[in-house]
């Protein structure tokens, strides 16, 4: 439509409006703010014929604003049936950390021949030398007034974090969020999904039910005392049916979550990350932290937690090349080899990635422990894997009949189900294929250790394998 075409009718313009609110504040709610622009409207011929709104939406970037990103398009495209924009005040059009920016919109709009006012300034947006200076001032004021509140804000929380309310996100699988009120009297148990009604009341975590904190010990079981990998235990509860937050099956990360965060034994953490009003979140140094022990009630004990820690951060990449050169020797007097699939199944060990990083190739590491790996593990050793998973393989002949059985029923007890999977994947226990050589099947197996496997397991074992097409007479 060009310029001014239909845009005016006798001597009302029409416009559009601008609302924005990042919280539900008396001062600058949305009704608020259309009430100051309908009466601005009628006092200077104003007809409004659009609403574009920003409800609890932050000015500090345009990303997250639909709202205003569609006026601006709507302007950009030549398609506006509307000569003017109305906005509250300077900071309704953005807080933006740049008053650049603020600036850069509004000259967008006004290069394509709409221009923008501003309803409870006390300066007409004319161009003049003044409501340049005061405009330019209020965008930097509104920059200004958002990194103060954030610093404050920020403080707050760690604050209320140190005294042991909880500062928002999901509580965790095996525990609650509940209302406290500023009295300090008890309210409800938030679910998922439910939030607190009143501003000042405040939440703490709480233990959940006891179905899932009984879960959770058990993870912490599985993975300190019986040495199953975190994708081994993952497996082992979705083949039971388990469920982690939302319903969601579990993954080696959920699993990595629970064994990492210090909320399990009963302590606080804030601060892990943060960043300024002008850059991204990021991880913070554990020096920065703040720790409120005993503000929540443990799952797990803080020495059971502390041995969960041990283990993983045996993995990364701290560990010296002396003690990771120590653990390959461990694994090789266990196995009498080494391959890259034990070394990613001991959790005591970094995978082997961090080997060939740290070595320069796992053929190198394995020469430095007086090991050389046959023709194909050479070869093998000497090739990049891009997302190899951690699986662990067999372990020797030399076992007898009974300690095999005796450590599947070790296994059974502990996730209460048996498969290919979790039997390939348990630390201790031989492969399922020696089992099929010694015993003869797996279903024999399975008997003498007292499992029943399912319909399915029975009819995927009772299927031949044939090594040569079936051909029809």
């Amino acid at each position: 439509m060009p310029d001014g075409e239909g845009q005016q009718t006798g001597h009302v313009m029409r416009a559009a409006q601008h609302l924005r609110m990042s919280t539900e504040h008396q001062s600058y709610s949305i009704g608020h703010q259309a009430a100051a622009i309908a009466a601005y409207a009628a006092q200077r011929g104003r007809q409004i014929v659009r609403t574009y709104s920003d409800e609890g939406i932050s000015g500090l970037r345009l990303e997250n604003r639909e709202g205003l990103k569609s006026l601006l398009a709507t302007v950009v495209a030549g398609t506006a049936d509307f000569s003017v924009i109305l906005t509250y005040d300077v900071s309704r059009w953005g807080r933006f950390q740049d008053p650049d920016q603020s600036a850069h919109y509004e000259f967008i709009c006004k290069d394509a021949g709409v221009g923008v006012e501003y309803c409870a300034e006390p300066f007409d947006n004319d161009g003049s030398l003044t409501a340049t200076l005061v405009k330019h001032l209020k965008r930097a004021m509104a920059a200004e007034f958002s990194r103060e509140l954030s610093v404050k804000v920020g403080s707050a929380q760690r604050r209320l974090a140190e005294i042991g309310f909880w500062q928002g996100g999901p509580p965790g699988f095996g525990l609650r969020r509940r209302v406290v009120k500023p009295d300090g009297g008890l309210g409800a148990v938030l679910e998922a999904g439910e939030w607190k009604a009143v501003v000042g009341d405040r939440t703490v975590l709480v233990a959940g039910p006891d179905s899932e904190a009984d879960l959770v010990r058990r993870i912490y079981r599985m993975f300190v005392a019986h040495g199953l990998s975190r994708a081994s235990i993952s497996r082992a509860l979705n083949a039971e049916g388990l469920r982690s937050e939302g319903g969601a099956r579990w993954s080696q990360k959920r699993v990595h979550q629970v064994l990492t965060n210090e909320k399990y034994a009963g302590v606080l953490v804030f601060g892990k990350t943060g960043g300024t009003l002008q850059t991204a979140k990021q991880r913070q140094p554990r020096a920065g932290w703040s720790r409120a022990p005993g503000r929540t009630p443990p799952i797990v004990s803080p020495a059971l937690f502390a041995l969960a820690r041990r283990n993983i951060e045996r993995r990364a990449y701290r560990m010296s090349d002396a003690d990771m050169l120590e653990g390959l020797r461990d694994l090789l007097a266990a196995h009498g080899r080494i391959t890259a699939a034990l070394i990613n199944d001991a959790e005591n060990l970094p995978c082997a990635h961090v080997y060939r990083y740290r070595f320069g190739g796992l053929v190198e590491a394995f020469a430095l422990v007086g090991y050389t790996p046959s023709g194909r593990a050479l070869h093998a050793g000497r090739m990049t894997r891009i997302g190899t998973a951690c699986r662990r393989r067999n372990w020797s002949c030399a076992m007898s009949d009974e300690e095999m059985l005796q450590r599947l029923r070790s296994l059974l007890e502990t996730t209460g189900y048996l498969s290919h999977e979790i039997i390939r994947d348990a630390p201790g226990v031989p492969s399922g294929d020696l089992y099929r050589r010694r015993f003869g099947g797996m279903l024999r197996v399975y008997n003498l250790v007292g499992y029943a496997p399912t319909k399915r397991q029975i009819l995927a074992i009772g299927v031949p394998r044939l090594s040569q097409p079936i051909l029809k007479a």
